[in-house]
């Protein structure tokens, strides 16, 4: 019998970084959101083009092609650092985070030589190394990367700069990534505060900032108080830039993704479509950022059971990442979880298990068998197979997730422990090891009970009683797995 799977919403609160975020935190040294990296370092006109639709390995091609013209040409390789820095974020965005950190070092090397260690070219070289690093799962070496740039933008242009928010933005992001949302939240309310001080509510990077702290209440299950922030940067957006800019689309989709967190998702649908609209009229078709917003819609249709639909979306949604970023970038292995969602929905669970495996592969081969994204597919692959009463198998996979995510040294204590309670229970239904099945339980309920998950989501289930089902569910399934202990077990 088929029993309730703990896991996240397809497309989670989290996933505005994605949208936001994590544009905000692309570059330190920016003059608008809509500008390429790079832009005014001269790099040829074609490489801005690239950028400007999305296709970010043509414009890695072509970047890289621009830093070699400049190295062989340049009286000293000083003189190529913006460039090679451009380049290393577009680098970083065509899912290359090994070069554009190769690329970020030699800058930082040629930095510190030019312009010492307190000169802003270190800054920014500080700030593509700390986002290359994170892009790894480096997450504690992107940090400090990102502290320095913070420490030395300070001392050169104070406190009140526009250069300081964004390096407290860019401190901000690289918490939020390591699961620290309320740090996170504190570092980019700061940038807001100084933003504030700059424009009030007349610049876009001010509804940006409202964004990020959006996302950084979300994680921590205040989503009402997330979703009246993402209003107000709505406001501000559609007000400065109008109703058909790409922010204007992107908050939409914070707006989406945060109701489906709270499981509301035929509410949910129409700002995810509004998203797709405005971004498909904006930035194309087969623009990275409108693939993202059909995943969200895609979510919608999903969690009303609309699985046929949902999976046709989710299926363009592979197709036009594997187009834009090739097989290997972390984006296409989101998208092949995704469709295996909506065909394990539909009941497709070998289809399913296929998607699941490449992205496995792909997380993998990126970040490696102790990352924790690495962890969750683990996780969802074990599942999966316990659906299909390939028991052995799922054990396997689920053994190897509660391992990654103690490995990764991360504080996501609520997957840690949705692995554990997967793997006991799949224990307790085979009649085997429930001594031990009841010791993982108590573990995880020990946690729960400690408030250390109360930002996870729980599958049909709104976040804002996320946490009193994790207590009931997690109590009823120790006291069962205690019963099951003291009585006596079949032979293993």
């Amino acid at each position: 019998m088929m029993r309730a799977r703990l896991s996240r919403n397809l497309a989670s609160a989290g996933a505005c970084l994605l949208a936001l975020g994590a544009a905000n935190a692309a570059q330190f040294k920016s003059t608008s959101k809509s500008q390429a990296p790079g832009a005014q370092v001269g790099l040829p006109d074609e490489v801005g083009a690239a950028y400007a639709r999305g296709d970010y390995l043509a414009a890695a091609r072509l970047g890289r092609e621009a830093l070699d013209a400049c190295l062989r040409e340049a009286a000293v390789a000083a003189l190529c650092l913006e460039t090679m820095l451009a380049v290393a974020r577009f680098v970083d965005l065509a899912g290359q985070p090994g070069e554009s950190e190769t690329l970020a070092r030699s800058a930082l090397s040629l930095a510190l030589e030019h312009s010492g260690p307190g000169g802003m070219f270190t800054a920014m070289a500080h700030n593509h190394l700390g986002l290359a690093l994170l892009a790894q799962g480096r997450l504690q070496e992107g940090e400090d990367h990102l502290r320095r740039t913070l420490t030395i933008v300070r001392q050169a242009t104070g406190e009140g700069s526009a250069r300081t928010a964004s390096a407290y933005t860019n401190v901000g992001y690289a918490l939020h990534q390591a699961g620290r949302a309320a740090e996170a939240e504190e570092h980019y309310r700061r940038g807001l505060v100084i933003r504030l001080n700059i424009t009030g509510e007349n610049d876009l990077d001010v509804a940006t900032s409202y964004n990020n702290v959006a996302a950084a209440l979300a994680d921590q299950g205040k989503l009402e108080d997330s979703l009246s922030l993402y209003r107000k940067a709505l406001a501000i957006g559609v007000r400065l830039a109008g109703e058909r800019h790409p922010f204007t689309a992107a908050t939409y989709n914070n707006i989406a993704t945060t109701m489906l967190a709270q499981d509301r998702p035929a509410e949910a649908e129409p700002y995810a479509r509004r998203a797709v609209a405005i971004s498909r009229a904006a930035l194309g078709e087969f623009h990275p950022q409108t693939a993202t917003y059909y995943n969200s819609l895609a979510s919608a249709l999903l969690a009303q059971g609309r699985y046929v639909q949902a999976t046709k979306i989710a299926r363009r949604v592979l197709a036009l990442r594997r187009q834009l970023l090739g097989e290997q970038h972390p984006a296409v292995a989101t998208a092949h979880s995704n469709l295996a969602k909506a065909l394990e929905g539909a009941g497709l669970l070998k289809p399913s298990e296929l998607h699941i495996r490449h992205a496995l592969a792909i997380k993998r081969r990126g970040l490696g068998e102790d990352h924790w994204e690495t962890a969750l597919a683990h996780d969802v692959l074990g599942f999966n197979l316990e659906l299909q009463r390939r028991p052995g198998e799922a054990e396997e996979h689920y053994r190897r997730a509660v391992a990654g995510f103690l490995k990764s040294g991360l504080p996501r204590r609520g997957d840690l422990n949705r692995s554990r309670f997967h793997l006991a229970t799949l224990w307790l239904a085979e009649g085997i090891r429930p001594a031990e099945s009841f010791a993982l339980r108590s573990a995880a309920l020990e946690t729960v009970l400690s408030g250390a998950v109360s930002a996870d989501r729980v599958e049909g289930v709104g976040a804002g009683s996320v946490l009193a089902y994790y207590r009931v569910e997690f109590t009823r399934q120790v006291a069962a797995a205690w019963a099951a202990a003291h009585r006596p077990s079949k032979s293993e």
